[in-house]
């Protein structure tokens, strides 16, 4: 069996700040894109709307992303009201229209205040080239009226809900299979190649960010995520690791490609196959979208359960 895998990146700034992008970043967005085209690979970046207002003064990553499909991220990433909180009210119609002005705004990274056009907006302008319709939600928390807007918005493939195990089509959304982290990968390298090897299609994901950052305190409840969060920086030695490995993963890929194992599939296809509503459990997957901000942000949901069945029974 031939299994196609998709490789996506997230590119944002280090935990709980990833709305903001350091220098050490970007170097390593750069290490990763002058990878993958020595790898002649393609990838999937799924890019914010506040970091890409901060791209644009980084021509060379620019050109280089060029190169590669370019999915939205959403506005902010980490800033509140963040997606399960301006879209957790009783009315869907308004949780629609909420999400359209978010998503087609400029948001300041430390208030969350409107300041202008910009979101989804933004990220088309800079890749004016590129058809923009792809969208992983932060923390992989999406909302069924937010996906609804920005399906009026022109979007067509969601990589954030865990409700299929092939790219599966309802509401006029091709849903993407839940993705494989492949951050720190070699601490699950069995199951990552044991997904390739036994599914049809397999979506990996990986942060840049956490190449050089990873978040010591988890479970940490402020309400600022711009607030002083420990947050450990990896060693000199760790960070050269990582990259090490991803390389050595990026020519394994290459490898099972040329052998016939996996087929790496760099651009998005419509599925022609209608999502099965029969087998999908609307509270397991309602439970999967929250875990993140229940569990990172002690968030309490009042009405999201209901937006979610409406989404998937009405």
């Amino acid at each position: 069996m031939l299994t196609e895998v998709l490789l996506t990146f997230d590119v944002e700034g280090p935990p709980r700040r990833e709305d903001f992008i350091e220098p050490e970043i970007l170097g390593v967005l750069h290490h990763l894109l002058i990878s993958l085209k020595k790898h002649d690979l393609r990838a999937l970046f799924f890019v914010t709307g506040s970091v890409a207002e901060k791209l644009v003064r980084h021509p060379m990553i620019l050109e280089l992303l060029r190169d590669h499909e370019i999915g939205y991220h959403s506005s902010s990433h980490s800033v509140e009201p963040r997606i399960f909180e301006y879209t957790d009210v009783e009315s869907y119609e308004e949780a629609i229209e909420a999400s359209v002005g978010r998503e087609s705004s400029s948001i300041d990274p430390l208030t969350g205040d409107v300041v202008g056009k910009g979101g989804i907006l933004a990220l088309r302008k800079i890749f004016p080239e590129k058809k923009i319709d792809s969208f992983r939600a932060p923390f992989l928390c999406w909302s069924p009226p937010h996906l609804e807007a920005l399906r009026k918005m022109g979007f067509n493939f969601d990589f954030s809900a865990d409700v299929c195990d092939i790219p599966s089509i309802y509401r006029g959304i091709t849903f993407m299979p839940y993705p494989t982290a492949i951050d720190s990968m070699f601490h699950n390298l069995d199951v990552i190649f044991k997904r390739m090897l036994n599914e049809k299609f397999v979506v990996l994901l990986a942060h840049p960010s956490h190449t050089i950052f990873r978040p010591t305190n988890p479970l940490h409840q402020h309400n600022n995520p711009f607030a002083p969060v420990q947050i450990e920086r990896r060693s000199q030695i760790a960070t050269q690791t990582e990259l090490l490995e991803l390389e050595l993963f990026l020519s394994a890929l290459c490898r099972l490609q040329k052998v016939g194992i996996i087929k790496m599939n760099g651009l998005l296809e419509e599925s022609e196959t209608s999502l099965d509503l029969e087998k999908v459990n609307v509270t397991k997957v309602y439970e999967t979208s929250l875990r993140a901000p229940k569990k990172i942000f002690s968030y309490k949901p009042k009405f999201l359960l209901s937006h979610f069945y409406r989404f998937f029974r009405n």
